[in-house]
């Protein structure tokens, strides 16, 4: 009897062994979808080369390691004993995330940028602004408007859940960035709309929240809330009348979809509860007044473009075009999403035929406004080649 069983034992066990090597054979069960960054390679071939230069069995570790069955299963297993347990992220991403307060994700850049780490130069910072003043006058002179736009951080909206071990307490008295930048862009004259301050007024005013738990860009309803002052700035710059997106009274739940789970996604576990919180979503109508003016934009910014475009489309213009990160161009014509890496910047089509090019950008990131875009657009419109077109 205790050889029957042993032998069951073993049977069992062998069989437990070869199941992961079954389901990557025939792949019997669906494999879980997980999120972040993952090394791609493909199963090697094996050839009298590469088996004496050594590469073949690094090369077949590496992809069975990426590929071997049920790995997701065992990969969310993992991070959720890890997330339960030790109170820790463990899923690799290409961003390092930070489990605060009450189950608040952060970026840990945004929390090392809120902590004024590294502080940047005075000077920088002045001649970003002053950059953005040619850029606008420049665009002036040929009919074009130009409007600055400051998304907010979630570090520097909530820090009350950030915690304490990842705060520099001695220089909380340093001035950040935004608050030198906001400060030349009044100076200098150059219009823009400060996101910052219209969502922390929305926080501290209303029961809205304005990030949600589990992503780290403003959700929907704080993007649609800064398009109405975006509205209202194009409107007196054009002095016509635009579509206007109703934002109120939201619709409150615990719905978090898009963007607004986009850190939670990343962890990579297999429940989300604790990261369930206050959703308001904007009903997203349209107001249509007599005579709307339809404008034709060109969007340059960086991740949080993506919310406050997806309010916009559809409903405030017909065309649009956003340059994301100055590294892609992503057109949306009625409705059809088109993306590209070629030909970024063509003045004809990108600048020339707008009335008007938009610059977001977030506070965290002030040394570098533009990502490039702002210098470049310079040396082209200062130049005078294409004044004549």
């Amino acid at each position: 009897m205790k050889k029957i069983l042993f032998f069951i034992i073993i049977v069992a066990f062998l069989a437990v062994l070869s199941l992961p090597l079954l389901q990557m054979k025939f792949d019997f069960v669906k494999e879980q979808q997980l999120v972040g960054v993952f090394s791609s390679t493909e199963q090697p071939m094996w050839t009298k080369d590469n088996w004496f230069a050594g590469n073949f069995q690094a090369t077949s570790t590496s992809w069975f390691e990426d590929n071997f069955g049920f790995r997701s299963y065992l990969v969310k297993t993992d991070n959720q004993i890890n997330w339960t347990v030790f109170n820790e992220i463990s899923s690799k991403t290409n961003t390092r995330l930070i489990r605060g307060l009450d189950n608040y994700l952060y970026e840990y850049a945004y929390i090392d940028e809120y902590s004024r780490r590294p502080e940047k130069k005075i000077t920088d910072l002045e001649w970003e602004v002053q950059m953005l003043k040619r850029f606008q006058d420049e665009l002036k002179k040929r009919g074009i408007e130009f409007l600055f736009v400051i998304s907010p951080s979630k570090a520097a909206l909530y820090p009350e859940y950030i915690p304490a071990s990842y705060i520099f307490g001695d220089r909380q008295s340093l001035s950040r960035s935004y608050d030198i930048v906001v400060d030349y862009l009044d100076t200098y004259g150059v219009q823009y709309i400060d996101g910052h301050t219209i969502v922390r007024n929305i926080k501290d005013q209303t029961d809205y929240e304005v990030f949600t738990k589990g992503g780290t860009h403003w959700n929907y309803y704080a993007a649609c809330k800064v398009n109405e002052q975006i509205i209202g700035k194009l409107e007196i710059l054009f002095g016509k009348k635009m579509n206007h997106v109703v934002c109120d009274p939201p619709i409150v739940d615990t719905d978090a979809y898009g963007m607004d789970e986009d850190l939670i996604g990343l962890t990579n576990i297999w429940t989300d509860e604790d990261v369930v919180g206050s959703v308001p979503h904007p009903p997203l109508d349209i107001q249509e007044p007599n005579n709307t003016f339809i404008p034709n934009m060109l969007f340059v910014g960086d991740s949080f473009s993506h919310p406050l475009l997806q309010v916009m489309d559809n409903r405030v213009y017909r065309y649009r075009e956003l340059l994301y990160y100055f590294k892609r161009r992503i057109t949306f014509d009625n409705g059809v999403y088109s993306e590209t890496t070629d030909d970024i910047l063509n003045w004809e089509r990108n600048i020339g035929d707008k009335d008007i090019v938009i610059l977001e950008n977030n506070e965290s990131y002030m040394h570098d406004i533009g990502f490039g875009f702002v210098e470049y657009a310079l040396t082209i419109l200062e130049s005078g080649m294409y004044d004549d077109t």
